[in-house]
């Protein structure tokens, strides 16, 4: 990328991330950051089941309404499938692969543990934030626990893989709890995020430790755009000589081979949008971006 390019983008980024700030200064009580869990259960037995698997038995009672057995829910971040229920004691019992227990922090639960419980969206279901899917990325350990007036602040160490997700602001679970990430901290492969008071009640990860294991969830969008990236958006942009700068005069001659190009990818761009509103991201800040792009390269090509 040139100096002219980076700056360019620097620019973009500003104002997208103006857009929001203003968004948010309009519409104080949207909560962009988190979405608890349900429900905080209690484990009542974990041992060895049928089929050389696991049971994870579990006392709860919001999440059992309207359970049916193969339904879905998420225990820590994880989604498993109910195989028994009775609403009579308020319990209900999951069926656990080996290879779930060595896959996450399930593995150092104990009879009296609290959990993060949370049933299946449906259609009719609220977003309170990112889609989680249960579908647990990895289990990386606490590195520091702070208190901060009635704040608490939480550093996990993530591995490379899982950080180059992970972006300030942007959405991560955490054992099931979609939070907004605060900073990413490359040098030491770690990120923070920030509990505040009413959230420290209703989730477990107060009650973990320094050096205790949580479950991590990527953004299903960043893998996403990882994979579109690499299918030849990329090489199509570049193809056409990198971004279009306002700077530059002759413009359309310069770049006349490549408007087809550039066409079908505002189409793609404004599609990409439709699509991520329609999910309910309107507050992403990427869609500020999109909007910029969309923007200016409709001026240039019409």
């Amino acid at each position: 990328m040139t100096g002219t390019d980076a700056k360019f983008a620097e620019e973009v980024d500003q104002e997208a991330e103006r857009a929001l700030e203003e968004r948010l200064i309009a519409n104080p009580d949207d909560d962009n950051n988190l979405k608890i869990a349900e429900e905080m259960g209690t484990v009542k037995h974990l041992g060895e089941g049928a089929n050389d698997g696991y049971n994870l038995k579990i006392a709860a009672s919001t999440v059992l309404d309207g359970v049916h057995l193969g339904d879905s829910i998420a225990i820590n971040g994880t989604c498993l499938t109910a195989t028994e229920f009775d609403l009579k004691v308020s319990d209900s019992s999951v069926g656990l692969a080996p290879e779930t227990l060595r896959k996450t922090s399930l593995s150092e639960l104990s009879v009296g543990s609290a959990v993060n419980l949370e049933r299946v969206v449906t259609p009719a279901s609220r977003m309170g934030e990112h889609f989680v899917q249960g579908h647990v990325d990895g289990t990386r350990v606490i590195v520091s626990m702070v208190p901060k007036k009635e704040s608490l602040w939480v550093k996990v160490r993530a591995k490379k893989g899982i950080l180059k997700y992970v972006v300030p602001k942007g959405f991560i679970a955490v054992d099931g709890t979609s939070l907004t990430v605060v900073d990413v901290f490359d040098d030491e492969g770690c990120f923070n995020f920030m509990l505040v008071a009413y959230t420290q009640q209703h989730v477990v990860i107060p009650l973990k430790k320094v050096g205790d294991k949580v479950n991590l969830e990527m953004d299903i969008l960043g893998k996403y755009v990882e994979r579109l990236l690499g299918s030849g958006f990329v090489s199509s942009y570049a193809s056409c000589g990198g971004l279009p700068r306002p700077r530059d005069g002759d413009f359309k001659v310069q770049h006349e081979r490549c408007r087809g190009e550039w066409r079908r990818c505002l189409r793609r761009m404004a599609t990409y949008k439709e699509i991520l509103k329609r999910l309910g991201f309107e507050d992403l800040v990427v869609i500020d971006k999109v909007d910029i792009y969309l923007a200016f390269m409709r001026k240039q090509f019409g």
